[in-house]
């Protein structure tokens, strides 16, 4: 019997009694995270230090699928490309969640007149897909850096 298996199908069922039991309660704390902001600097603060981490401490020898210019002086152009990039997927994911999720589940702000239900669940489904595309990708990119031997070099030209 796989435990990991176990516990989190145990896990899943005491989130869904939970969230039952308290469902009102746990719907104002979802719309308070995504209106407070703190999701969006959370995400942000995480995407810098991700992509600033795996910039500076992997070095290019190691990376296979990802194109570094580091041999060409232009390694911080592309910190900064990456990030402009990530927090610019990472906030208008959460942007748009939070518009279809007042929507949908409170309805004191229309955002999208015109959409049907199933073009809001698109919507949805594919600003879940982003965010956890960016998070995943910085989180990949952070671990990386983490399991790296020393720093990166930079060669001078």
């Amino acid at each position: 019997m796989n435990k990991t298996v176990l516990f989190s199908a145990l896990g899943l069922v005491a989130m869904c009694i939970i969230f039952s039991l308290n469902q009102v309660l746990i719907m104002l704390g979802i719309r308070y995270l995504l209106e407070s902001g703190y999701l969006m600097g959370a995400c942000t603060i995480f995407v810098f230090v991700s992509i600033i981490c795996h910039g500076v401490y992997v070095n290019e020898s190691v990376l296979e699928d990802v194109p570094m210019f580091k041999s060409n002086q232009l390694w911080i152009l592309e910190i900064l490309v990456n990030i402009a990039t990530y927090v610019a997927i990472t906030s208008t994911a959460i942007t748009l969640l939070k518009a279809l999720y007042i929507q949908q589940f409170y309805g004191d702000i229309q955002y999208f007149l015109e959409f049907k239900s199933y073009d809001i669940y698109t919507m949805f489904g594919v600003s879940c897909a982003l965010l956890w595309f960016s998070m995943f990708k910085c989180w990949l990119l952070f671990h990386e850096a983490l399991n790296s031997h020393g720093s990166a070099v930079v060669e001078k030209a």
